[in-house]
């Protein structure tokens, strides 16, 4: 039997590696830890059921071990938002029971039509509502572990101000590898549900073969010459707009199909691309409107998974078809509903998605621990973090792509 608990340490750093553009960690590298390529991304997704561009030694040993005259420490903490789903957090259990109840029939009402007749049977047989239920038990753990010197940082401090504000940046590092962490699951995501709007439930759009069929483009056009024509543009603006007052009706057209969703206005999230949505609003700033085509409520996302093709090609960061990338490792299970092959689709523009259908559940026993190594006079301290993550297919999911 299968392990419910998914370790996915590879797949974090990994994908923070592409995010980073360079050998990050871990320290061996592999082709995928510094290159854009297939992640493992269906292993973190339940569907129901620059200290380190040097040799770490020598930054404490020696870098450290020199008196300092004066410094700058830099303590910023990345705050970058982000991208929205569902988050919540749980102290008992170990898994996650979401349920949703169906539509109840509606009868003709005899009440204007009696008869002599016995309606005791039909009074007094209580109706069931239809329940649709999924179990997510799917635990994933991580930790993060760091170093506290004592005598070897006070010999290379200038007075306990230094050390305070050195402990400190420590400290800010920690923290802010803790928030890309949760930066890169939570992209993990959004990719999964990107593939499975795609080739699992077929609610993805796309956007140029539409074009080509309403003749706003010839045949054989390309992504190009798409956003090189305003009325291709406003096509897109005006298709996402109306798709996401469509995901409000109780409809099966957004999901896969298993019984019908709607999504509140509130409850729509949208990502787009920073490249895309700049040409988009070129377009929109010269025209003379009422503001119909205008698209509000959105979020911006820089690159779905990575940023350059590969660590040689960082004057290539921001290539469209780098950034508009998901890649997803094959899998003999199928467990995403996508095919067991490996994923790759570029062009990816934008994804709109109710918030139930991607969620983040953190255990509230999240906690760091440590331990102090007396023979060398440091601490270890670890962070050590687990949490439930889903996508789920019978919430709506729409994936705008330029193919």
């Amino acid at each position: 039997m299968a392990s419910r608990i998914e370790f996915v340490q590879n797949l974090v750093c990994n994908a923070i590696a592409q995010t980073m553009g360079a050998d990050y960690y871990p320290a061996t590298g592999t082709d995928s830890n510094k290159n854009l390529s297939a992640l493992d991304t269906w292993k973190l997704s339940d569907v129901g059921k620059d200290m380190n561009e040097m040799n770490k030694t020598d930054v404490f040993t020696k870098t450290l071990a020199l008196q300092l005259g004066a410094y700058i420490l830099d303590t910023r903490l990345w705050q970058k938002e982000f991208p929205p789903v569902y988050r919540s957090r749980m102290e008992f259990g170990g898994y996650l029971l979401k349920s949703r109840l169906g539509l109840y029939e509606v009868e003709d009402d005899p009440m204007w039509d009696l008869q002599e007749k016995d309606y005791s049977a039909d009074e007094h047989t209580p109706v069931l509502p239809k329940t649709f239920a999924k179990i997510f038990d799917e635990l994933k753990a991580v930790r993060v572990k760091h170093t506290i010197y004592n005598d070897t940082l006070m010999e290379a401090m200038k007075d306990w101000t230094m050390m305070s504000d050195f402990v400190g940046q420590m400290e800010v590092a920690v923290e802010n590898t803790l928030r890309q962490r949760l930066n890169v699951v939570i992209k993990q995501l959004i990719c999964t549900g990107i593939a499975i709007s795609d080739k699992a439930t077929g609610s993805a759009r796309h956007m140029v073969t539409e074009a080509i069929a309403k003749g706003l483009l010839s045949a054989g056009a390309t992504d190009d010459d798409f956003m090189n024509s305003d009325a291709c543009k406003i096509f897109l603006l005006n298709e996402m707009n109306k798709t996401r007052e469509y995901m409000q009706e109780f409809t099966v057209a957004f999901n896969n199909k298993t019984t019908p969703c709607f999504t509140p206005a509130e409850d729509c999230h949208t990502l787009i691309l920073t490249d895309t949505m700049q040409k988009l609003a070129a377009t929109t700033a010269s025209l003379y409107h009422d503001s119909k085509v205008d698209f509000k409520d959105y979020k911006l996302v820089n690159w779905w998974q990575g940023n350059t093709k590969s660590v040689e090609s960082v004057e290539k960061f921001g290539d469209f078809d780098t950034i508009s990338a998901v890649e997803i490792s094959a899998d003999a299970t199928n467990k995403l509903g996508i095919g067991a092959d490996a994923y790759s689709r570029n062009k990816v523009v934008a994804f709109m998605y109710d918030d139930l259908a991607i969620g983040l559940v953190e255990k509230t026993s999240n906690k760091a621990t440590s331990t102090y190594t007396a023979s060398c006079d440091f601490w270890n301290i670890f962070d050590h973090y687990a949490f439930n993550a889903w996508v789920d297919s019978s919430y709506n999911m729409v994936a705008f792509i330029l193919d």
